[in-house]
């Protein structure tokens, strides 16, 4: 029986504990104040008389847990104090408030000191956001005037946890601000007084785009400038060309006058000039007039004079393998495809010296040869895209024949070679070359085509071509190609199985394209498949092209992508290269790279197979960049990339074309490893470039052998 009940029962009264008014048995209030009588027992929640000390059910201390809800009230009111003294006043009047909402009269004390106290926090609070918004406002005006000590002093001023966010960015932008200025400033001080020119004008740089309405840094810049420049100056004396750049990179840019700009021309030519031998895997024409470029920009330097020298002697000395004609120089060979990287000069598997064009022109036949020789027969791929009806059957079909025309037309030029074969040889009895315009090539001319079919007719007024066979590419951008490998099965399920490879393979219906399915020979080996290839093109351009060739006067006995033409002449060409060592393991493979002039073509072979990829962007697209950089035409560009010697500022301008060269070496990195993934036992022994564009200053270098500057 609680307390309250055994009173009712006996009617006695007891005095309320807050106003001592009686009070009778079984009312919960006082009578006179209307307080509570009572209170839940924390120990066992019976209801208890506020005035007693032990609950009668459980016997728990009624005045201890009194006593602590007094400590919690005077702690939360402690917390209030610290709360508003790191400016969290919400947190302050949180706390006090649930004092002051307690009624109880044994608290009344304490809520009277929280009412108080929140008064005194409300109205600290309201002056502090006063304060805040006034010091917000002063430091946007003081921004405004891009005065950031102002800034910090101002907002400094104020709580950082009272600022909204966007006061709270300011503060630290202009706090990192005045901080970097003055450790900028006492740094620069200090380069001074060691006379530190070079740290000291990169200093003033950074100081002057921090305060570009300071007047004296940009005086203080132009001096250092002065400093700069004489040393610059003096180290290209000395022959320290790399020490001067240096010198002239540190000079600020607020200082970059017209003598600035050509004492920075005339020593980044010659450091870019100086650079550009140590590197070079191979000797050639062009780096003997870079060097007489450098040793005319430095006539009291000995090392241009003797570079001249040395790459002269080494271009004077005969010629040991026409393949390879090219002297080597001091930079590694070594090709990042595998093997050692080299121009492919002269081919061996054709005898060209009685024709003097293929002789002036090396490494620019390989795709007109690649062509004739599957007209001549006993090519590694025998099938054409298309060929010319005939009672026979075509040029696979007839017998083989003597001789051949290889017609290669390209973006940029025309290269044919007439091949004839007798009983050991294949020898060129004529070749011709001719270069279009670089407008038309860079397709800048509308007439581009008429260019071309006038080119065309050009070349069959002055070659009689009669009834000799005449193999034409077909551009090797607009071909497409899957790769497979086929199980070691005979020939007929081979072929069957190729046709089901070669269905809903690419985005056209194959009755609208032209297809070449090729596959290799039965394996002698176990573990081996059958290398296969399909490679398609669109009826209607392979159409289109053959119409466009006999219009032009040129009549067709067929035609072969690019890359097929490549295939045929690398097979037969490095036939002997190709062949694994005794007792090897692995597939030797070489790696063919033809820089044309709209695109770059990788051909990957190996005894049995092989594979290509084409890659937009040739050198007539470093035409286009050098043109823009050099602010030159198209005509002058195609030159000034020949011959960079030419450049005005090489430094500069060819830069562009190196950038590009980078490039290129990248992707072709990054297609090779398709094939190399594929084919686990496949290795590169040699990589041979071929095409014009293999040609360029820094090309071998860049592109295959991965050498930067």
């Amino acid at each position: 029986m609680s307390m309250a009940e055994s009173t009712a029962r006996t009617g006695i009264e007891f005095a309320c504990g807050k106003c001592s008014h009686p009070n009778l048995a079984g009312v919960k209030f006082c009578g006179g104040c209307g307080h509570s009588l009572f209170e839940p027992c924390p120990g066992c929640g019976q209801s208890v008389r506020l005035t007693e000390k032990f609950c009668g059910a459980c016997g728990a201390d009624l005045e201890a847990a009194l006593q602590s809800r007094m400590e919690k009230a005077e702690q939360a009111m402690v917390a209030a104090v610290a709360a508003t003294k790191e400016h969290r006043y919400a947190d302050a009047i949180t706390r006090l408030e649930i004092v002051i909402k307690d009624q109880d009269f044994r608290l009344a004390e304490l809520a009277d000191q929280a009412r108080q106290a929140l008064a005194k926090i409300i109205a600290l609070r309201d002056q502090m956001t006063t304060r805040v918004e006034a010091a917000a406002r002063a430091a946007k005006v003081a921004a405004a005037n891009a005065d950031r000590e102002e800034v910090v002093r101002i907002l400094d001023s104020v709580p950082v946890k009272l600022l909204d966010e966007d006061s709270a960015r300011l503060l630290s932008k202009s706090r990192s601000f005045v901080c970097e200025l003055a450790e900028l400033v006492s740094t620069l001080r200090g380069c001074l007084s060691e006379k530190n020119w070079l740290l000291a004008g990169s200093l003033i740089e950074r100081l002057v785009e921090l305060c570009p309405e300071d007047e004296s840094f940009r005086s203080l810049g132009g001096q250092v400038a002065s400093k700069l420049m004489i040393e610059a100056d003096r180290q290209y004396s000395r022959r320290d060309y790399a020490r001067a750049v240096d010198c002239l990179d540190a000079v600020p840019a607020t200082a970059h006058d017209a003598a600035y700009a050509e004492l920075r021309q005339k020593i980044d030519n010659v450091e870019w000039l100086s650079a550009q031998f140590d590197a070079e895997p191979y000797a050639t024409a062009t780096l003997g007039r870079l060097a007489v470029r450098l040793a005319k920009q430095t006539p009291d330097d000995p090392q241009g004079k003797e570079l001249v020298n040395r790459i002269a002697t080494r271009l004077k000395e005969p010629i040991v393998d026409r393949r390879h004609p090219y002297p080597v120089w001091n930079g590694s060979r070594r090709s990042r495809l595998g093997g050692d990287a080299a121009i492919l000069g002269w081919p061996r598997c054709v005898d060209c010296r009685g024709d003097a064009v293929t002789q002036k022109f090396p490494a620019r036949f390989s795709v007109a040869i690649g062509l004739a020789m599957q007209g001549l027969g006993g090519a590694r791929v025998n099938e054409s895209l298309w060929e010319k009806k005939s009672l026979l059957g075509g040029i696979g079909g007839r017998r083989k024949a003597r001789i051949c025309w290889g017609v290669d037309i390209g973006n940029s030029a025309i290269h044919a070679v007439l091949l004839q074969k007798d009983a050991t040889n294949v020898v060129v009895i004529q070749a011709y070359y001719v270069e279009f315009p670089p407008p038309t090539r860079l397709g800048k001319d509308s007439r581009g085509p008429l260019v071309i079919r006038d080119a065309i007719k050009t070349m069959t007024d002055a070659i009689d071509f009669g009834s000799v066979d005449v193999v034409a590419n077909y551009p090797g951008r607009e071909v497409l190609v899957r790769f497979v490998e086929l199980p070691p099965v005979e020939d007929k399920k081979a072929k069957a199985l190729l046709e089901v490879e070669a269905t809903g393979q690419f985005p056209i219906a194959n009755d609208e394209l032209c297809m070449i399915r090729w596959f290799a020979e039965k394996p002698e080996q176990d573990g081996y498949g059958r290398p296969a290839a399909i490679v398609a093109a669109r009826k209607f351009a392979v159409k289109n092209r053959v119409d466009f060739l006999v219009e032009a006067g040129l009549k067709v006995s067929s035609l072969q992508c690019e890359q097929i033409a490549l295939v045929n002449f690398a097979a037969v060409e490095f036939e002997a290269e190709l062949q694994p060592p005794a007792g090897s393991n692995h597939r030797v493979g070489i790696a063919l790279v033809d820089a044309g002039s709209a695109a770059t073509t990788l051909v990957l072979m190996d005894s049995i197979g092989f594979w290509f990829r084409t890659i937009e962007g040739g050198s007539e697209e470093l035409t286009m960049s050098l043109a823009r950089t050099a602010k030159v035409v198209a005509d002058e560009a195609d030159r000034l990339k020949k011959d960079p010697s030419l450049l005005a500022s090489p430094a500069k301008e060819y830069a562009v074309i190196e950038e590009r060269q980078q490039a290129l070496a990248l992707r072709l990195s990054q297609v090779i490893g398709e094939p190399l993934k594929q084919s686990r036992t496949l290795k590169i022994e040699q990589t041979w470039a071929v095409g014009g564009g293999a040609f360029g200053h820094g090309w071998i270098r860049r592109v295959l052998c991965g050498a930067t500057d």
